[in-house]
């Protein structure tokens, strides 16, 4: 699921397939499998669930008509854009620092994988991030639930 919808922006325009391969966990040049569970799960869990947080920080847990209007649904948007941006790159650059590599042709499989696609995987990632904010917080199903934030989206207040 994560994995098509991460590739829905454009795989090799995005980033590029190398990368792509690396983040759904299929074998590398050795022919080994690199992860038990694909990167595209792990990363749409955690911007799933930080993105969530966010919404209810805004929306349940703060929720002050100080903190309503379109402003500020867009800096509670850009703090979730802005996490999943920042996790996303500082774990693929830990995982090509410090990942495991167990053959050579691990070496070679993480030299094909090029410097952008650490700038455009993350964007991709906070991009998702940010329609998924607008997904929950737009539409009024859940924002009726606040006190003070209820008429609280990205154009109107």
């Amino acid at each position: 699921m994560f994995q098509a919808m991460y590739e829905i922006f454009g795989l090799n325009p995005f980033y590029s397939a190398n990368m792509a391969q690396l983040l759904s966990g299929w074998a590398d040049i050795c022919n080994e499998e690199f992860r038990s569970m694909q990167l595209y799960t792990f990363f749409g869990i955690i911007m799933l669930a930080s993105t969530a947080f966010v919404y209810v920080l805004q929306y349940h847990i703060i929720d002050r008509a100080r903190f309503s209007g379109p402003a500020w649904w867009w800096l509670f948007g850009g703090l979730a854009f802005v996490f999943n941006y920042v996790f996303a790159l500082l774990y693929m650059l830990n995982l090509f620092k410090y990942g495991e590599l167990r053959f050579d042709c691990d070496v070679e499989f993480f030299k094909v994988i090029y410097t952008t696609d650490f700038i455009l995987f993350p964007l991709d990632n906070a991009l998702w991030s940010l329609i998924f904010f607008a997904l929950i917080s737009c539409p009024p199903l859940f924002r009726k639930l606040s006190r003070n934030c209820f008429n609280t989206t990205a154009f109107t207040h």
